[in-house]
């Protein structure tokens, strides 16, 4: 803003931005959060403007077009545009600059978490760029990316169970190719041998202190359209849920589990069977607190 002001010449409007701290009070959270509201009707009156011009070939003016849209992707109605959007961002995948690339795994990392956008394409698109991401990456570049990968290991896993069989097999080579990047031999051979439920255990029971967060990966897929992912999530929130006990978050995270899986219209026995070991855990909780039970339970 501060540049654009200065390429039309308001050089007064700068001085008494600069004389009343303008620039402090727009980048306060109350500020942007009223811009925000504000001014998301206008961006996505752009961004609709914006899909035509950068689905032609426009090297000279599609860079900043194509940043701006990435920004205000998270605001517009992705059931509408989301099937071109993605087609662009494919596209400009195999782009030589750099910038255009990175702009696209943006692009793609907002089209994979919006609900509407769950399609084999996407996640197809998502998984394998993954995966020839932790092949490519040099040696100085594994250290950052060494906690992102760790953290992709439980929904990869739960994606096994994918009714799009093209899905679940890019999860499990996945997989077992995060393994080979983690320089973990051991999980990689209990992936080979298809022995997931071991899996599991042997990443909950090394770092019991991050149960809590891998059963917080698995709680968005029990209200997955699909059942098989449904009943993998249920499977692995079981486990997790062992190896809560005594932590501080425990208790909260088996509400929300809890909450999780009554929202299933048909539950199946496995669904049955963890909520009577969580409601049972989470009453001993509350008596132990002497606190009464919240009506969710």
């Amino acid at each position: 803003m501060k540049a654009l002001l200065c390429r039309l010449r308001c050089d007064k409007e700068l001085v008494a931005m600069e004389h009343k701290h303008g620039w402090e009070t727009l980048l306060t959270p109350s500020t942007m959060q009223e811009m925000r509201h504000v001014l998301i009707p206008f961006c996505c009156h752009i961004a609709f403007h914006l899909l035509k011009p950068l689905s032609r070939d426009e090297p000279h003016w599609d860079l900043p077009f194509l940043a701006f849209l990435v920004e205000v992707l998270k605001c517009l109605d992705l059931s509408k545009y989301g099937d071109s959007i993605l087609e662009m961002m494919s596209r400009y995948l195999l782009s030589d600059c750099r910038q255009r690339c990175r702009l696209a795994l943006r692009g793609l990392v907002v089209l994979s978490k919006d609900p509407t956008m769950d399609n084999s394409h996407v996640q197809l698109l998502s998984i394998h760029l993954f995966s020839k991401v932790m092949e490519l990456v040099v040696d100085e570049g594994k250290k950052p990316l060494k906690t992102i990968v760790n953290q992709s290991l439980y929904p990869l896993l739960i994606y096994w169970d994918d009714e799009n069989l093209r899905v679940a097999k890019a999860s499990r080579e996945t997989l077992i190719c995060a393994a080979k990047f983690l320089k973990r031999r051991d999980l990689e051979q209990l992936l080979k041998k298809k022995q997931r439920l071991k899996f599991a255990e042997c990443l909950l029971a090394e770092d019991r202190s991050r149960a809590a967060e891998r059963l917080r990966q698995a709680l968005p897929f029990v209200e997955s359209p699909q059942e098989s992912l449904r009943e993998a999530a249920i499977r692995f929130i079981g486990i997790a849920g062992r190896h809560l006990r005594g932590q501080q978050e425990e208790l909260q995270l088996l509400c929300e589990a809890l909450q999780a899986l009554r929202r299933d219209d048909s539950p199946s026995q496995t669904n049955i069977i963890v909520q009577e070991i969580f409601s049972k855990r989470a009453a001993e909780l509350h008596s132990c607190a002497g606190s009464e039970e919240p009506e969710s339970l």
